[in-house]
């Protein structure tokens, strides 16, 4: 396949991402968007798509799409930022996103001219915009997408291989090959195997004897399915309340479930408590945030323990007590409860 190389003149003017020219050095495009169009930036962890590249991360939501995560690069053999990559874990994976992403490619068509497409066949389905002053492309995974936008100052180090539709560009097969492992050890990183020492999935009578040899006699043990402690500090956080799930099959049992119990004297106490435990758990998961029917912020993020089940895994919420209780709010840390008892016909 011929490579085309582009070149432009210096006076050439910069691709845009959501109406910022890409270029100067990562921190002052970085603060850009984080300043004028309201993304986070974020610790770029071990797992990361781009961790060990020149490149900063952000989070938040891009036009309509939802719960993005963006990358922005400088090519090394570039003093400025130079490209823009929008991703869609399995966490953002959804239909919302998806629908948002056709009437993307619509838009595009309707803006740029109609899109050369190729497919790597059970890799990927990419979509390409070649302009004046850079390309944008459109990637679908399995379980993820992804948009780049790469700004022509790329082209005078990098070559860009054309894109004949249906045509395989197997120059492609290499890159995307390394972001599916990439993508796989990400996800392994991001499953809840554990809480308090103990895996989920581990039996009643096991996790009972491993419980009470961390935290002594149970505050209350009605039955085979719920395990309470009260006052218990763990991973440094004092909770008024510990409450251990379990599931049986009639023959096995499973411990399936775990929730962390702060006691909030008012609304805004709880949303304190909520957010220290967002801290928390953001330095080692990816956590994406909502809004429940009452307005209220909630969290939630990880990977199900369960295998090939990729809902997350635990959730941060304020609950609301009835007017009885001394203690009108809480906030809560939610694992699972996880399904390990399979029933079929």
């Amino acid at each position: 396949m011929l490579t085309l190389i582009i070149a432009i003149s210096n006076a050439q003017e910069h691709l845009r991402f959501l109406d910022v020219p890409i270029g100067g050095s990562l921190n002052e495009f970085t603060n850009k968007l984080v300043r004028n169009k309201g993304l986070k930036q974020v610790q770029m962890t071990e797992g990361d798509e781009y961790v060990g590249y020149e490149s900063c991360k952000l989070v938040g939501n891009y036009m309509n799409f939802k719960d993005a995560i963006i990358y922005v690069h400088k090519h090394h053999q570039l003093e400025t930022v130079s490209s823009v990559t929008v991703s869609f874990d399995s966490l953002s994976f959804n239909a919302y996103n998806i629908d948002q992403a056709k009437r993307l490619m619509n838009e595009y068509d309707e803006k740029y001219g109609k899109h050369k497409s190729d497919s790597l066949v059970l890799v990927c389905k990419r979509y390409r915009w070649v302009l004046d002053n850079g390309h944008i492309e459109l990637r679908f995974f399995q379980s993820s997408f992804n948009i780049s936008y790469t700004d022509y100052s790329e082209y005078q180090v990098k070559e860009l291989k054309p894109m004949y539709d249906g045509e395989i560009d197997y120059s492609f097969v290499n890159s995307v090959n390394k972001m599916i492992q990439d993508e796989k050890e990400w996800k392994e990183k991001q499953k809840v195997k554990e809480i308090c020492g103990i895996q989920f999935g581990t039996s009643y009578e096991k996790t009972k004897r491993m419980l009470e040899n961390k935290y002594g006699l149970p505050d209350y043990n009605p039955d085979k399915t719920h395990i309470v402690y009260t006052n218990k500090s763990y991973a440094g956080i004092s909770f008024n309340s510990i409450h251990f799930f379990f599931q049986s099959d009639g023959l096995n049992s499973y411990f399936n479930g775990c929730i962390f119990v702060l006691e909030a004297n008012s609304l805004r106490e709880a949303e304190q408590k909520c957010k220290l435990l967002y801290n928390k758990l953001s330095e080692k998961y990816i956590i994406v945030s909502d809004k429940d029917s009452d307005g209220n912020v909630y969290y939630y993020g990880g990977i199900s323990p369960i295998p090939d089940d990729e809902k997350t895994a635990f959730a941060i919420d304020i609950l609301k007590y009835n007017i009885r209780n001394s203690v009108p709010y809480a906030a809560r840390l939610v694992y699972g409860r996880y399904n390990y008892v399979k029933e079929d016909f």
